[in-house]
């Protein structure tokens, strides 16, 4: 029994970075903040 559920763990570690065939499908751009200095956060991890 506790062989299979090492076997168990270490297929979804593998697994669970694995991409699926035919994912080559059109990806949005990402776009960042040009001042992230003047969000409250920016400005909470600045000081």
């Amino acid at each position: 029994m506790r062989a299979f559920f090492s076997l168990a763990l270490v297929v979804l570690l593998v697994t669970g970075c694995a991409t699926l065939p035919g994912a080559n499908y059109p990806k949005e751009a990402s776009t960042a903040l040009a001042n992230p200095e003047t969000t409250r956060l920016g400005r909470q991890l600045d000081a």
